[in-house]
């Protein structure tokens, strides 16, 4: 959990909270992104992490999602 609340506190503390959540809603309409169901045991599900990336000097993007694809066997998913 330290590793989902650790990025919320630290956007809340910059205000940046909102445009992180608007991101999120982004990459989930234009289905990137989905949101986690539910599912059966013994189903096989994988969740690829990210990070948050806040650059304020940007002068357009100063906000980033970066996935950590490196941790492991999803690294050699392509993705869609």
């Amino acid at each position: 959990m330290a590793r989902l609340n650790s990025p919320i506190r630290r956007l809340k503390r910059l205000g940046k909270l909102e445009d992180y959540d608007q991101i999120m809603e982004e990459l989930m309409a234009t289905g990137i992104m989905e949101p986690v169901t539910p599912h059966q045991m013994g189903e096989v599900v994988h969740y690829i992490s990210h990070q948050v990336v806040i650059r304020e000097q940007a002068e357009t993007t100063n906000i980033r999602i970066v996935y950590d694809w490196d941790e492991g066997p999803l690294s050699m998913i392509v993705w869609r």
